[in-house]
């Protein structure tokens, strides 16, 4: 049912004034709004754009940890999460060996004094290990004697391999007489070639002279890798 006002036409002024100025109000609310509503996307844009400063891509499977401390590039920062997994898209724009694996962003914020400082700790330690490593790699490629006699020689185990494996060792033996460094290796696995060799059933064998800075670089090998296993 439909209802029709009869307005005097003595008030129709004050009515069309009424009118306009529903008429203005509504326009400022619907501006208000949509001023509110544009301010909102901005915010989003720049909540997202400084989000986008504190992330790195990185692959799924190589992710660190939330609270890890790492470098994004040279900047040291603590990861506070991962967003949410993708996989790389066949589309041009990725390295072949990248297509199809997953990857993730990783977010972040400034690290503190101290985990700075726990990190390049951890650096200098792994660079020093490196250098430990290479040293005793290097020192047992040296050219070496080959000597047949029958059993592992006596001495000072000063290198292992501390893999805790059955059927297969490395190891290194500083002789009684520190004259030598004995390399020896057993291998007794389904699959190796059994019998007796230069130092005994299964176990192969050299030396090489030995040196106090030879002596000295396989024991911090052979700590280094106790420590790691």
């Amino acid at each position: 049912m439909s209802r029709c006002w009869i307005v005097p036409a003595t008030s129709q002024p004050d009515v069309m004034a009424a009118v306009d100025r529903i008429n203005t109000l509504s326009d400022e609310v619907d501006a208000s709004v949509a001023a509110a509503r544009r301010a909102e996307v901005e915010a989003q844009r720049t909540r997202q754009a400084e989000l986008d400063k504190r992330r790195f891509l990185v692959r799924y499977d190589r992710a660190p940890r939330p609270g890890t401390v790492v470098r994004d590039g040279r900047t040291p920062v603590c990861v506070e999460s991962l967003g949410r997994p993708f996989r790389a898209p066949d589309d041009g724009l990725w390295s072949p060996q990248d297509e199809g694996e997953l990857f993730v962003y990783a977010y972040f914020r400034a690290a503190t004094a101290d985990k700075v400082a726990a990190l390049e700790a951890s650096e200098a330690q792994a660079k020093a290990d490196r250098e430990v490593a290479r040293a005793a790699a290097a020192i047992l490629r040296k050219p070496s004697e080959i000597v047949q006699v029958g059993s592992v020689p006596a001495g000072e185990v000063i290198l292992d391999d501390h893999r805790g494996l059955s059927g297969t060792r490395d190891w290194c033996v500083l002789s009684e007489d520190g004259r030598w460094i004995w390399r020896c290796a057993y291998r007794g696995l389904d699959g190796d070639t059994w019998g007796t060799f230069a130092l005994g059933y299964n176990t192969r064998g050299d030396r090489i002279p030995a040196t106090p800075e030879r002596v000295a670089s396989l024991r911090a090998e052979d700590s280094r890798a106790r420590r790691d296993h």
